[in-house]
């Protein structure tokens, strides 16, 4: 009861299977595009499209009929790297094992330039170190944006403060503007070319840093 039940549901992705243990070579795409037809494409990270409990049903009846190699988490592997590689995207002189730890069309160039650029073969091993080194620098370009969106906010309240005392100082020296001596006006004037000074300052080096400008609007 339960193999026919299957077989209705998924008699492509088990086809593909069957046929995989006369023919291994690229069986990998085949049973996932069956997967992608009869299980349906990923969706955004924390969708719940239901997929799982089709692999479940799947890997379930899998397991009965022998292929027990094919778990949840490999049949979601196989369908996932055969969505982000399209027929047009796959490359037959590249193991599948290394499109699915690259993830996209776009990863998995960007390591084969490297590797050609180092004089080295586009291994699984080297895919592994290539994913380690770009996730550390996302991490790093990560933090540096937290930090920056903390300075920025620093910042912007520091501004605020000076603007505020600015406005204090000026309902404090308006009533007098008439009755200062020289020798007050040129203080005043020094503290007030500091901050004119500063101002520009800060103003010029928005204007040289864009990702900083729209922080913090």
């Amino acid at each position: 009861m339960t193999g026919r039940k299957a077989r209705l549901e998924f008699p492509k992705t088990l086809a593909a299977i069957e046929a995989a243990e006369l023919d291994d070579t690229q069986h990998q795409w085949r049973i996932g595009d069956a997967l992608i037809e009869e299980v349906g494409l990923p969706q955004s990270p924390g969708v719940n499209d239901g997929s799982t409990k089709d692999f479940e049903r799947l890997a379930e009846e899998l397991e009965t009929r022998g292929y027990e190699k094919y778990s949840v988490d490999h049949l979601r592997d196989l369908r996932n790297t055969a969505a982000a590689f399209p027929a047009g995207e796959r490359s037959p002189s590249i193991y599948w094992s290394i499109h699915s730890l690259a993830g996209s069309p776009q990863a998995l160039a960007a390591a084969g330039r490297q590797a050609n650029n180092e004089r080295r073969r586009l291994t699984a091993k080297y895919m592994r170190t290539f994913n380690a080194i770009r996730a550390r620098q996302q991490q790093g370009r990560e933090a540096e944006q937290r930090l920056l969106e903390i300075d920025v906010r620093k910042a912007r309240k520091a501004l605020a403060d000076a603007v505020q005392q600015m406005e204090t100082a000026s309902s404090y020296l308006k009533p007098h503007f008439d009755q200062l001596a020289p020798r007050q006006v040129k203080e005043v004037e020094q503290r007030a070319e500091q901050v004119i000074e500063l101002a520009k300052q800060i103003r010029d080096g928005m204007q040289r840093l864009p990702l900083l400008s729209e922080a913090a609007e």
